[in-house]
């Protein structure tokens, strides 16, 4: 499976308007930028023995579609127009399947 630019997504913000935000960063393949589509959510099962002894990493599970545009990028109280690889940031989404996104999940634009 093709995985495209991943943000992983690490908490979620809730705005008093009802808005959710969502902190991360690009894990790999590449980075993303303001228009930037998410396509897909899904979960990388990770436990610390794994990271210890340096397991590659399992496929995705519980994967749900999702079309989700990247609308604001912000690093350390900037906005900016492009997250690069390994930057935390605040990044506002909008369109289909916010809902589904839940706290360590990772995005996908493939």
């Amino acid at each position: 499976m093709d995985r495209g630019v991943e943000f992983f997504v690490d908490t979620i913000l809730l705005a008093k308007d009802g808005g959710k935000s969502y902190v991360g960063y690009v894990n790999s393949g590449g980075s993303i930028s303001l228009g930037d589509v998410f396509h897909v959510a899904y979960v990388i099962p990770r436990t610390i023995e794994d990271v210890r002894m340096e397991r590659p990493l399992s496929p995705p599970v519980n994967i749900r579609s999702v079309c989700l545009s990247v609308e604001s990028i912000e690093v350390m109280r900037q906005k900016v127009q492009q997250l690069s690889h390994g930057i935390t940031a605040i990044v506002r989404l909008a369109g289909e399947g916010d809902d589904l996104v839940l706290q360590g999940d990772w995005l996908s634009t493939a």
